[in-house]
Formats: structure tokens, sequence, C-alpha cells
């Protein structure tokens, strides 16, 4: 299912927000309708300001789309989707633009518990789907697994004759598994 066709999306000068909402997913175009920017906010205005106080590209926001849903953890999954697949100019994380460390820990956790929940995942999965280059996926993943946020759940022998780890995501304190 699309996340985004069931979702209230709103334009015009104002963002507003819907009943039942807590977060929205906004997208920033240029005057030629390049896609410039998504991101995820709880209160667009004050986040747009931030944007406009240090961003570069700030003065090429031509216009905004904006769509609303229910939950933080939605937006966040909408957001992580929007980026891969429709790669907008200045978004770092997840679109191969190097700035620093382009993939935090708490990240790449967030995205695999979203997208695989208690399903083991792989380097090369994390690769693919994340556009996580695979030095950065493999150094990451060392560092979930110190920290007993992740988990090695098996091993199978891959292509190249070598041991490929599939691994899992651990819940969050409170988290019930799927």
């Amino acid at each position: 299912m699309n996340t985004l066709s069931n979702s209230p999306e709103v334009s015009g000068l104002v963002p507003v927000r819907p009943a039942g909402c807590t977060t929205a997913l906004y997208r920033f175009y240029g005057t030629d309708d390049t896609l410039l920017y998504v991101g995820i906010c709880d209160e667009p205005m004050a986040r747009w300001s931030q944007h406009a106080s240090n961003k570069p590209w700030w003065s090429s926001v031509h216009r905004f789309r904006l769509v609303w849903f229910p939950t933080r953890r939605e937006a966040e999954k909408a957001e992580g989707q929007a980026i891969v697949s429709e790669k907008p100019l200045h978004n770092r994380a997840m679109n191969g633009i190097p700035n620093g460390d382009r993939f935090p820990v708490v990240h790449l956790y967030k995205f695999t518990r979203e997208l695989y929940g208690d399903r083991p995942f792989s380097t090369r999965d994390l690769v693919e789907e994340l556009g996580i280059p695979k030095g950065s996926a493999v150094n990451k993943i060392r560092e979930l697994l110190a920290q007993g946020m992740f988990q090695v759940v098996g091993k199978k022998m891959g292509r190249s004759g070598r041991s490929v780890f599939h691994y899992r995501a651990m819940p969050a304190e409170g988290e019930a598994t799927r």
C-alpha cells in the first residue's frame, strides 16, 4: 500500500495541521519543479525558519508539498522511502552525497526496525534498499552489534562462496515485536 494514499495532503501558503495528525512530511521544489529537499517535522513553520537561516539552498525554494501523518513513525518511513526513490537534490542521508557521517547509527537502527521489524536482513540488503555504501553499512552494523541493538541471527554461503551474515534489529525497550 502506498503510504501517502491515505494521508491528508495540504498545499498553499500556510501549512495547516488536519485533525488526528502529528507529523508532516514536506517536499521543497525549485522554480523548475526540481525536488530540492524532503523532511519531516511536527511544526512546519518553525522547522522551515531553521532551514531559512542555515541552508544555502533555501533561496531556491519556490513551492512546497506537505503530507500529514497520524504518527511520527509513519512519517519517518515515508521520508526514508521518498529520499531513496526520489533523490532530492539537497538531502544527504540515503542520497549518496558526502557530508560527514551520512548514516548515523541511530538512523540506521530506526530504518531497519521500520523496514524489517523482526525479519532478518543482510549487509547487502542495507546497501541495495537504503543506498548505504558497503563500508558504512559494515561499520555501522559492527557498532550496533557492540551496542546490543543488532543481533546476528544466522549466516549462509553467498554467491562468492563467503559467509553472509544476517542480522535483526532488536526491539527498543517497550516496543512490541512484529
